[in-house]
């Protein structure tokens, strides 16, 4: 798990050995929720194993924003930094380790580690960084051309190993139909 945090942040030996007394370690069974949307999220989660979606729900139906893997903090941050209800649903789509910082544990790290700060900076950065990426494709592209993207990049195949198709075509923003009829011409081409 510390593997995982120092791609983030090299933080030290003595760091993560406080961390791992004031973290607890929770394990979550296939469809279970994180989160649940009209409610504050109390905990940051950090993935050591495991796949999540997070999405919405609108008149019944679930769209997808985005999908966390091993080594993704996996929290609405808007709810969790913000102190808020959250708009989103984070689901364990297999089951999942993940190391949670209870907001009391997260606020305590931040005043006394220096570490502790640099890790969440780089967290922060690279939730912006992917945000405002997803944000330019989602918006500027085509249908098609999202596809294309996502098979250039090879997250639609590493999406695939992980969550059924009508997820994808959500996380896409289409319909499952939509996107299969739309795959299945691009590998006509």
């Amino acid at each position: 798990m510390y593997d995982y945090l120092k791609q983030y942040y090299p933080v030290s030996d003595d760091f993560c050995e406080v961390l791992s007394t004031l973290c607890e370690q929770k394990v979550f069974s296939k469809k279970e929720l994180l989160v649940s949307s009209g409610s504050g999220c109390n905990n940051l989660y950090f993935i050591s194993e495991g796949f999540c979606v997070c999405y919405f729900e609108k008149d019944g139906r679930e769209f997808v924003v985005r999908f966390f893997k091993e080594g993704d903090v996996c929290t609405p941050l808007h709810s969790f930094l913000g102190h808020k209800k959250s708009f989103f649903c984070v689901r364990a789509n297999e089951r999942t380790t993940a190391l949670c910082i209870s907001r009391k544990n997260f606020d305590y790290l931040w005043q006394h580690f220096d570490d502790f700060i640099c890790l969440i900076y780089a967290v922060l950065e690279k939730h912006a960084v992917e945000f405002e990426e997803q944000f330019y494709w989602m918006r500027n592209l085509s249908s098609v051309e999202r596809i294309r993207h996502c098979i250039e990049t090879h997250e639609i195949q590493i999406l695939l190993q992980r969550v059924p198709q009508y997820l994808v075509a959500s996380y896409l923003q289409m319909t499952a139909e939509h996107y299969a009829k739309l795959q299945s011409r691009l590998n006509k081409e």
